[in-house]
């Protein structure tokens, strides 16, 4: 009897570290120690730089930016800390996430893509009552009109910037001078250099006027406008989508100059405003 009791402990001590072994190595599968990266279940992380914004981050990686937020559990409130770590959506996902007074026929016509393509990527979608909040996929080419698209004010973390189109020095800023009131920034550089975009948006004028000589006219998605002068080269089209830093013209000297330099003005409300105002420093 006694033999048999021993018997009975030793394969039930036998059968508990089959069983430990058996749940070790089916939590080891599954659990995800904390110091390791969401990326490897998420997507990519992104450390933050000096002089980032979600714009700079979610245009450069061609992700939404209520993606991006929602993702990171931020909002446009958000400091962005130096070395802070954000994830990206794996596979470029892109998602809209549905805010109030949107309809499907809104938000299609937001990315330029049509209703029909919107449900078929959403089946579970009645467009006659969405819910606020809820993430609708969106096609991979949604991804470029995300990436030109300049986000309006309140999505900033900071005040929207404007990059500088040349490298070069002032030699006239806005304001009176002896000739009379000067409308824009005239910065000086090398003949043929390029011009960039300081903002991403839409060509809406390219050709020659007095005085200004070749120009071209950028609408950008926040209202504001932005005019290059004296150009010797025009490299875009009316139309045509740019985004922020590409290259548009080349510096010159037509119109009235009196050497080669870029004359930047900006339109706020179809007011002239001093570019210095919105130039990252």
């Amino acid at each position: 009897m006694r033999n048999r009791c021993m018997a009975l402990v030793l394969s039930i001590v036998i059968l508990g570290a089959s069983c430990g072994q058996a749940l070790a190595s089916l939590s080891e599968g599954s659990f995800v120690p904390c110091t390791v990266s969401m990326a490897s279940a998420t997507g990519q992380v992104y450390r933050i730089r000096q002089g980032d914004t979600l714009w700079d981050i979610s245009r450069a990686n061609k992700v939404d930016l209520h993606t991006l937020m929602a993702l990171n559990h931020i909002s446009e409130r958000t400091v962005l800390k130096i070395g802070q770590e954000l994830v990206l959506p794996s596979n470029g996902i892109c998602l809209h996430y549905i805010k109030a007074g949107e309809s499907m026929w809104k938000i299609a016509a937001g990315y330029d893509i049509s209703v029909q393509e919107l449900l078929k990527l959403n089946p579970g979608q009645n467009p006659q009552n969405l819910k606020i909040g809820t993430a609708l996929k969106l096609p991979d080419r949604a991804q470029y009109r995300i990436a030109m698209a300049q986000p309006s004010r309140s999505f900033a973390l900071t005040a929207v910037s404007l990059s500088w189109p040349v490298i070069g020095i002032i030699t006239s800023r806005f304001g009176w001078r002896s000739s009379g009131f000067h409308h824009g920034l005239d910065i000086a550089a090398e003949l043929g250099t390029p011009i960039k975009a300081c903002a991403a948006g839409k060509v809406i004028f390219t050709g020659y006027k007095d005085i200004y000589g070749r120009i071209v006219i950028i609408e950008h998605y926040d209202g504001k406008q932005t005019l290059y002068a004296h150009i010797q080269k025009i490299n875009v089209k009316p139309g045509q989508k740019v985004g922020k830093g590409q290259v548009i013209a080349t510096v010159g000297t037509t119109g009235r100059t009196t050497g080669p330099h870029v004359h930047l003005e900006v339109k706020q409300d179809g007011k002239n405003v001093d570019p210095a105002n919105y130039l990252k420093r």
